[in-house]
């Protein structure tokens, strides 16, 4: 009887949030994130399988691992177009398939830091640094 079985329909999303010490705190950042669920077979050991996504979102392609790179920074520096933000997230997981791992899912990621830095505000400095900086070096 399949009647008591159920599909989500929709897609499930991963965000990664900055929340700097002060402002005009910034990070240049690169990350990966795979979400993976796990089932028992029937020898009674535990199998990890990475959930597939819809797109890889980044470089290197993956049909499991959702990575990026984006200079974090507070909310009023962010100018995306530029690749800065204070949050960056992507739907490209089933729902269906989340909802089906809860209880067993589990996150694998790492976050790579190449650089920090501090007073990185598009106010009251000259040459301008923050977004404005960004977006006045991408237009030369």
């Amino acid at each position: 009887d399949t009647s008591s079985l159920s599909f989500i329909a929709g897609s499930a999303s991963a965000y990664l949030r900055y929340l700097p010490k002060q402002y005009g705190d910034e990070v240049d950042v690169a990350w990966k994130l795979r979400l993976c669920g796990s089932t028992i077979d029937s020898s009674g050991t535990t199998v990890t399988t990475p959930l597939s996504i819809v797109t890889s979102g980044g470089l290197p392609k993956s049909n499991t691992t959702w990575s990026a790179a984006m200079t974090l920074c507070t909310e009023m520096e962010g100018s995306e177009s530029v690749g800065r933000t204070q949050d960056w997230g992507s739907s490209i997981w089933s729902a269906n398939d989340v909802c089906n791992s809860l209880g067993s899912l589990a996150a694998e990621g790492e976050i790579t830091i190449f650089e920090k830095r501090k007073s990185e505000s598009s106010f009251f400095t000259l040459p301008p640094r923050g977004a404005v900086g960004a977006v006045l070096s991408a237009s030369r």
